[in-house]
């Protein structure tokens, strides 16, 4: 896996010219160490900043980042995310999208009060967001989360000494309650209306 380089960004900026940044000035990689799902790196031109967001490839995995791409356009005038420009399947050696930059500080460690409430708010706010019904959505129901546990874990245990600790850490007697649980989480929740919800919600991912 090649990781995207400066000039890498400049070329493609320079040969695509996406909103008019050819020769745009890439500044700087915005992706933390431990970020798992893109590259970002922040550009500049005229005034006005945006990041170039590249899809880390995962396998066999299909990208989703034409999914987000289509949520962020849903969001775009609520003031909850950031506006999207531009997307790219095929241009660059990876699966790329550009929005705006967005400004910010990252809360406290240990968020006071009035943060943890205004992060409540964002999410509820979220929630009210109407999404039209052809709208492509990853399946988060208790039911997939249940056959993806289970064919993830029916993989792992065809290695004997991922078998043998399976085995020790008793998950397979544990089996009968957790599609027990699944069972009325899916009646509880997957009835539900369909609403916009943060599927990383973390410090780290809030500003």
């Amino acid at each position: 896996m090649k990781v995207p380089t400066k000039v890498d960004i400049q070329r493609y900026l320079n040969q695509h010219n996406p909103l008019g940044l050819r020769k745009g000035a890439v500044i700087r990689s915005l992706t933390p160490v431990n970020a798992n799902n893109h590259w970002n790196w922040l550009v500049s031109k005229g005034g006005k900043r945006y990041v170039v967001r590249i899809a880390k490839p995962k396998g066999n995995i299909p990208t989703d980042i034409a999914i987000e791409y289509v949520a962020l356009c849903h969001l775009e005038n609520t003031g909850l995310a950031p506006r999207p420009h531009w997307i790219d399947q095929a241009g660059f050696a990876y699966p790329l999208l550009i929005e705006d930059f967005i400004n910010g500080t990252p809360p406290k460690k240990r968020p006071d009060v009035s943060e943890l409430k205004a992060i409540a708010r964002t999410v509820a706010h979220l929630h009210q967001v109407e999404i039209p019904k052809r709208t492509p959505l990853v399946d988060r129901s208790y039911g997939s989360r249940l056959t993806t546990l289970e064919k993830r874990l029916k993989k792992a245990v065809a290695k004997s000494l991922v078998r043998n600790m399976a085995e020790r850490s008793g998950i397979f007697k544990m089996m009968p309650r957790i599609r027990k649980f699944f069972g009325f989480a899916s009646s509880f929740g997957d009835n539900r209306p369909r609403v916009f919800l943060p599927g990383d919600l973390y410090l780290g991912n809030v500003i």
